[in-house]
């Protein structure tokens, strides 16, 4: 065996640490161009707090100088300083559970042909929404009286049923490749895409929870229209984001010396220049039982979706639908539009940047500048900050498109590299990373439209179950097309 290159391993560290500071200061420019745009009712309001100025903003937010917190009346960094602990003890216990899930899930599998099959069907638990799991438990033991079910229960250090709610998609999902493509670079995809998910997620499930950590001051300054404080908390999710920045560039390292390859399967078959068209979108069709489910499945749902919000009696703006029907047919219409704009943006913008990369001079530099903000923030932030930056009326999906774009393009650039032309077939395994990424996406969607409608008490669990469907259509097809 060769042993592997130190040298290498530098590389990436120095590559990861340029591509984070990079990262922040693209974030820090994306902030303060939201900042200067506070009218002057709201600067009145903060009493100066927040600088009109766009080089004041930038600095500020390059230096960690947030202001002082409106809501609290202390600066905002000493907030976050005190809540970051909590969240990162959260998402420690998240690791924790995640690696023993996962680790159990890979031992079951080696006890014959039903074990792996049963660890297969369980990965797709990945679909379901950490809403429903946890209201689920928070139902179960209000109705029963446990209390180790109850939200937040044991404190700070107790936070173990959050933690399993969390890691639950993120075990399931690797469990799932790790067994069923154990010498795939695919997992790499799976891990940047539920990486970005779930510093999102655990803003939900700190609030949830009542858990004191940077989600649960998020949502208290969202409200309360404390801007610095929402900035502080955001760039504290940010970071965050970045220490895993580093680690992805080793892990890209160790898995191959081509970086924009190792996340991918490995070569396709070889095909002429041209693409085969028709017949091979036939053969894909034909051949694949994970991609007929995948579309039969979500275009089921799409279709409920879609007739049953035309059908329905539309609902008030501003309320949430009370008949548990009516609540599954407009989540659904909402998740599956999502899904399809997310699929889309990401297949054209990671195909175009992918051809960019790949065919022009300079364009792997370009590609990665270009990118590296996206690549690198949570959706969360993607759907709070970069909509408020560009000020513009796009769908939430867009930017979540945008958001899964890198991946794309790092499959895209591998597959099309050193062709004439644009093979049908190079294009599948960009664009089941593009329905991959879209599943996760929904998720998102799903989950604050859960959480918000949660304090109505009016969608159940059921009803998010019911949700969780189509991201499992979405898995299936992404995944059904990453194998061609």
């Amino acid at each position: 065996m060769d042993r592997p290159d130190p040298s290498s391993f530098v590389v990436s560290i120095l590559r990861g640490v340029g591509v984070a500071a990079w990262t922040w200061v693209a974030f820090a420019a994306v902030s303060a161009t939201i900042l200067v745009r506070v009218d002057d009712e709201m600067q009145a309001a903060l009493d100066g707090a927040v600088s009109s100025s766009f080089v004041e903003s930038f600095l500020g937010v390059l230096t960690f100088d947030f202001g002082l917190s409106i809501l609290y009346q202390e600066p905002a960094i000493d907030i976050v300083s005190t809540a970051l602990p909590t969240t990162l003890l959260l998402l420690g216990q998240v690791a924790v559970v995640a690696a023993v899930l996962g680790g159990a899930l890979v031992a079951l599998s080696r006890n014959g042909p039903g074990a792996r099959r049963l660890v297969e069907v369980f990965g797709y638990l990945g679909a379901f929404p950490v809403p429903v799991v946890l209201f689920g438990c928070y139902a179960l033991g209000t109705s029963t009286g446990w209390a180790w079910l109850s939200p937040g229960a044991g404190g700070s250090l107790g936070n173990w049923l959050e933690a399993t709610a969390l890691a639950l998609p993120i075990a399931a999902v690797t469990g799932r490749v790790v067994v069923r493509e154990p010498r795939n670079r695919g997992w790499l995809i799976d891990a940047w895409l539920f990486g970005m998910w779930i510093l999102g997620t655990v803003v939900f499930v700190e609030r949830a929870a009542e858990i004191p950590g940077l989600g649960y001051f998020y949502m208290d300054a969202n409200r309360a229209f404390d801007v610095p404080l929402t900035f502080a908390i955001g760039a504290a999710l940010v970071l965050l984001g970045l220490v895993g920045v580093v680690a992805r560039e080793l892990a890209v390292s160790a898995g191959s010396s081509d970086r924009f390859g190792s996340a991918d399967a490995g070569p396709g078959p070889a095909v002429p220049d041209g693409g085969t068209g028709v017949s091979d979108l036939d053969t894909v069709l034909r051949d694949d039982r994970r991609v007929q489910a995948g579309l039969a499945g979500f275009g089921v749902f799409l279709a409920i979706g879609v007739v049953g919000s035309v059908l329905l009696d539309p609902v008030p703006v501003g309320q949430i639908p009370q008949s548990p029907i009516r609540a599954t047919v407009e989540a659904l219409g909402v998740v599956t539009f999502a899904a399809v704009g997310v699929a889309t943006v990401a297949s054209v913008l990671g195909v175009a940047f992918g051809l960019l990369s790949a065919r022009v001079r300079y364009g792997r530099a370009a590609t990665a500048l270009t990118v590296g903000l996206a690549a690198n923030v949570s959706f969360f932030v993607w759907m709070q900050f970069a909509r408020a930056a560009i000020d513009l009326p796009l769908p939430d999906s867009v930017w979540l498109g945008v958001a899964v774009t890198p991946p794309v393009a790092l499959v895209a650039r591998r597959k099309l590299a050193g062709r004439a032309g644009i093979p049908v077939a190079a294009l599948w395994r960009p664009l089941g990373v593009a329905v991959t990424g879209a599943a996760v996406a929904a998720l998102v969607v799903v989950q604050i439209q859960l959480v918000g409608s949660a304090s109505g008490h009016v969608l159940e669990p059921p009803t998010g179950v019911a949700v969780g469907l189509p991201v499992l259509s979405l898995f299936l097809l992404g995944e059904g097309l990453r194998r061609r």
